[in-house]
């Protein structure tokens, strides 16, 4: 087990982990066949989001099985953003569509520093998904959301050619898109100019031809 690039902060998250304090983990008297005997519960440490990271980043880079598990268990990403960092650092594959399908139906946009710390993929995908399903008018549902993730995801790893096509395909009994107000006037406007210029003859074309004497 190297320390080497060890930061003292994820260190000490670790080690409360493996050697904790009374004062940090409760302590469950048990009566056995001869006798009590005390044990420490380590499901209920007492450690803070950013401790519980330390704590996931080291169980992971060393391989603690066990403290990897519990550290997946207990820690609680406090947005969608952070869990999906979390999860494509430390490959967790099940929370992948999760956060993907949050951050695709909340209401704001994702912002510079959020993309910035996000695969282009995964960017990609966010912009994609919530984009079809506003063109669509669609309020979405969470499961709905996932399966518009699940399809981008498909198409990316089919290659981008295939990226669009699970969300431009229509489903059975889909009503056709809509254009926004905005487009359906330029388009009358258009169309009335289109019909006015049928109607408009050249001045000299309109004018009497005079007569020679």
């Amino acid at each position: 087990m190297s320390l080497n690039d060890t930061e003292r902060k994820d260190f000490d998250a670790f080690l409360s982990i493996l050697y904790p304090e009374y004062g940090w983990c409760s302590v469950v008297l048990q009566l056995a066949d001869r006798g009590a005997y005390m044990y420490r519960n380590f499901g209920e440490t007492d450690l803070t989001y950013e401790e519980w990271k330390s704590v996931l980043h080291l169980s992971t880079r060393w391989g603690f099985t066990s403290i990897r598990r519990l550290a997946l268990t207990t820690i609680k990403p406090p947005t969608p953003h952070d869990r999906l960092l979390l999860a494509r650092t430390y490959s967790v594959d099940e929370w992948v569509v999760p956060a993907l399908s949050a951050l695709c139906g909340r209401t704001e946009p994702l912002t510079l520093s959020e993309a910035r710390q996000m695969d282009i993929e995964d960017v990609v995908l966010v912009v994609t998904v919530r984009e079809s399903i506003r063109s669509r008018a669609l309020q979405a549902k969470v499961a709905e959301i996932s399966r518009y993730v699940e399809a981008a995801q498909a198409g990316i790893h089919a290659g981008c050619g295939a990226f669009a096509a699970p969300l431009s395909t229509p489903k059975r009994g889909d009503s056709p898109p809509t254009s926004s107000p905005v487009v359906q006037r330029q388009a009358r406007e258009e169309d009335a100019r289109e019909q006015g210029s049928e109607h408009l003859v050249s001045p000299v074309a309109a004018s009497p031809l005079s007569k020679r004497n």
